[in-house]
């Protein structure tokens, strides 16, 4: 029996759930009330203690029709669950979802840039005009590439973390990683660290400070790209989430378990699926290996 006054969606997830995580990152937070104040919407603003499976997965279908990605509508599909469930062990809904269906994602390759393509990205962010705070927008720009390339790190991480997690005199970066939680120090390559150091400011909190919405960091590195004429296809998550795989696939090449450490994942299964490009990460192909069918033709037969 629900023992509690039943909330919306959005007045559990703002008023109950919220408050109860502690160091929730923001962006996090920001997509789950995304979630509930779309939901609420599709819903009419059911109270929790009237959300079904079937009313679930009549708001996922509507997702569908409106061109979501599979991703991005199983994304959406896990922080309702999410929330339905802490509804639950919080008495303010009787039953958690139970059997909420889940789009397959096509398994795609996956693909990253090549070392001669992140060369002229940086010569693009080498061109770029005008400031950013108290240093150019060139050095700023070209200082976040080159640490993105050389750590492999998430750029959620790389744009929350501080000054002092940066030591120019041992040329290394401590990254804190907001999935695990787990603190990460990079050796960083001597270019990297000089690109860092003209930037550097040990009396700002933020290693990178961006003085406009996180959103627009994103509209401002696809025109860079752009810019730079490499291999870019317009989706977000060819841009930053393109260098991480470029750091994983090089590292994988070298070395698989450098490759899973880097990555910080589970299993080597998991960073070759997902972040393993194979015209980098794989040294030898079928094409290397396999024997030449030799094709006779009539004219050679008849020679013969």
């Amino acid at each position: 029996m629900i023992r509690n006054a039943c909330p919306t969606l959005l007045q559990l997830t703002e008023g109950v759930y919220l408050p109860s995580r502690l160091g929730m990152r923001a962006n996090s937070a920001a997509q789950l009330v995304l979630v509930a104040r779309h939901f609420d919407a599709f819903s009419h603003s059911l109270p929790v203690s009237e959300i079904t499976d079937e009313l679930e997965t009549a708001w996922l279908q509507s997702l569908v029709k409106s061109g979501l990605s599979p991703s991005t509508v199983n994304t959406r599909r896990r922080s309702l669950n999410t929330l339905r469930t802490f509804a639950y062990k919080k008495h303010f809904s009787d039953e958690p979802p139970r059997d909420v269906p889940r789009m397959r994602e096509p398994a795609r390759v996956p693909e990253a840039w090549t070392v001669e393509e992140v060369a002229s990205l940086l010569q693009a962010t080498g061109r770029l005009p005008g400031r950013l705070g108290n240093c150019s927008a060139s050095s700023w720009w070209t200082a976040l590439v080159s640490l993105c390339y050389w750590s492999g790190a998430r750029i959620g991480d790389v744009m929350a973390s501080r000054s002092d997690s940066l030591d120019l005199d041992r040329g290394t970066w401590t990254c804190t990683a907001s999935k695990t939680g787990k603190q990460h120090r990079y050796q960083l390559h001597p270019t990297c660290v000089a690109s860092l150091a003209r930037i550097h400011n040990a009396g700002r909190q933020l290693l990178f400070a961006w003085p406009y919405s996180p959103g627009h960091l994103f509209v401002v590195f696809r025109g860079i790209v752009k810019a730079s004429g490499i291999r870019y296809d317009g989706g977000r998550r060819m841009l930053f989430h393109r260098l991480r795989r470029t750091h994983a696939s090089y590292c994988w090449a070298s070395d698989p378990a450098l490759a899973v450490a880097q990555m910080d994942h589970s299993s080597a299964r998991v960073t070759q699926t997902h972040y393993v490009d194979p015209s980098i990460g794989t040294s030898v192909s079928a094409a290397d290996v396999l024997p030449i069918p030799i094709v006779t033709t009539d004219r050679q037969r008849r020679l013969f």
